[in-house]
């Protein structure tokens, strides 16, 4: 037989138009003949150094695929196996199931390298088909989902919670749904017809301006939601330094807060997160302060050390009564605390659990709670006229008042003002403070009734001290008013110039 009798050879052979298929195509009707069979069938000398060898014949045959079992069979299965591998391992938790989200795609890289060695019915091929290019960019989808996860755990390990947490987030919603697609279309612009050059240049385009706009968008979502994750914790604690626990508001400022910093929105807090909070509220307090805090929260975790909502508000209870009872042992975090206790609320959120040896508050609601007829805390600082410089005989007048009602049982209600001079004189800064605090029993002496007139102005004394650090100056002269609020009440006021 030679390629000159080529013809000759397929009549020999009982090839025809009718049975050109079933004996020379595999029986899974996936692969036909293009064209006639003189069309699809042709045979030529193999040229050796410019020679035709005339000693051999090749053969050639030329086939299509039928796309609709193709496509059903071997493609459609292919992206159902890694899409559903990248959906099942990305949204599983990094920390917990990173075990999970290896084996899941790995099953998916054994399946593709099964695909790869499946028999297409053509014998052995010596080149590298679009079907065999197409499973190999499935497989570097998975490897790139491995090592995603294998960064994402390196980060948490290195207690990078937040940047790993925001980062799997982010690509938890890229990788699936943008950067997959679009490798995959294409993949099958390229390989949809070897001759259309126009869709090769579009799939070259998709992949040069897609892959390198995927990479920039994940950078810029996450150094976003790292931004705005932190500015809703400072706010959230703001605004819980800002609300009184007996506003019903105060509530969902917790779970505003408990939000924030659930950095991982699985619903709970674990120890580090907590942790991070009470650093946050409390800047510049001391690491073993806070250690010691954190296993008071611990206490309110489950086994696993994780707090829920509700056990959150009782663990974050926990640790402010720990810290106000414990922060004497610490005087340069007092003094700290101290410097801004007339600074408002956005100096730092600290000021509102300073405490003194002589003050225990059992709750933190009985700390923040105020008189119900007085207005709410305020910090109203105006700046000095810059006409006027303040000097002594313009300086201002603190007075302190303690108040003993005799219908109040076993409290102390007080309230410190800076009160501005008389209007003959040049008026300097105002700074009107009014942290309405109710005690309870903050002294043992006033446990067996209530306190005297004497008592109230030690009492007095122990906040000035406790607020500005100074001593109160003893009592030159004294006026006593009464006044009388009902049958059987009266109020009785004594007031001292500082």
């Amino acid at each position: 037989m030679n390629c000159n009798g080529g013809y000759q050879v397929l009549a020999e052979m009982g090839l025809t138009e009718e049975n050109k298929n079933e004996l020379l195509l595999p029986s899974t009707k996936e692969w036909t003949l293009q064209g006639t069979l003189s069309e699809s069938v042709s045979f030529r000398h193999e040229v050796v150094n410019g020679v035709p060898d005339l000693s051999t014949c090749t053969m050639r045959i030329h086939v299509t695929r039928n796309f609709r079992v193709f496509l059903f069979k071997a493609i459609m299965t292919t992206i159902l196996v890694v899409i559903g591998s990248l959906f099942t391992a990305l949204y599983m938790h990094p920390e917990d199931y990173v075990g999970d989200r290896c084996a899941v795609l790995f099953i998916s890289f054994l399946i593709l390298v099964t695909n790869m060695q499946m028999d297409l019915g053509l014998g052995r091929l010596s080149n590298l088909i679009w079907l065999d290019w197409f499973n190999i960019v499935q497989l570097i989808m998975v490897i790139l989902a491995v090592m995603e996860t294998m960064v994402v755990h390196r980060l948490l390990k290195r207690q990078l919670d937040r940047l790993a947490m925001t980062l799997d987030t982010t690509l938890t919603f890229v990788f699936p749904w943008v950067f997959y697609p679009l490798v995959t279309i294409s993949t099958f612009l390229w390989g949809i017809d070897a001759e259309r050059v126009g869709l090769k240049t579009v799939a070259i385009l998709l992949l040069s301006i897609g892959l390198p706009s995927c990479l920039i968008w994940t950078a810029v979502l996450v150094d976003r939601r790292l931004k705005q994750q932190r500015k809703a914790q400072m706010a959230a604690v703001v605004a819980m330094s800002e609300c009184d626990p007996s506003n019903p508001e105060w509530f969902h400022l917790c779970s505003a807060m408990f939000n924030a910093f659930d950095s991982d929105k699985s619903g709970e807090i674990d120890q580090k997160e907590m942790r991070e909070l009470l650093e946050l509220v409390h800047p510049e307090i001391p690491r073993r302060l806070v250690k010691e805090a954190t296993l008071q929260m611990k206490q309110h975790a489950d086994h696993e050390g994780l707090l829920d909502h509700n056990s959150f508000v009782d663990a974050l209870n926990a640790a402010e009564v720990y810290i106000r009872d414990h922060m004497d042992q610490y005087p340069e975090y007092c003094a700290y605390v101290k410097s801004i206790a007339g600074s408002g609320p956005a100096a730092s959120t600290a000021a509102m659990f300073l405490t003194t040896s002589a003050t225990k508050v059992a709750t933190q609601a009985n700390l923040f709670r105020r008189m119900s007829s007085g207005p709410p805390r305020s910090y109203n600082t105006e700046q000095p006229s810059p006409e006027v410089s303040p000097t002594k005989s313009s300086s201002r007048q603190i007075h302190v008042t303690a108040v003993a009602d005799d219908s109040t049982s076993a409290s102390a209600r007080l309230s410190a003002s800076i009160v501005p001079c008389p209007p003959s004189q040049p008026q300097s800064s105002a700074l009107t403070v009014e942290p309405m605090v109710q005690m309870l029993n903050p002294f043992s002496a006033f446990a067996g009734g209530e306190p005297d007139e004497e008592q109230a102005g030690g009492l007095a004394s122990e906040l000035k001290r406790a607020v500005f650090g100074e001593e109160a100056s003893p009592p030159k002269s004294s006026q006593r008013k009464a006044t009388n609020k009902g049958p059987g009440k009266q109020m009785h006021k004594k007031e001292w110039p500082l």
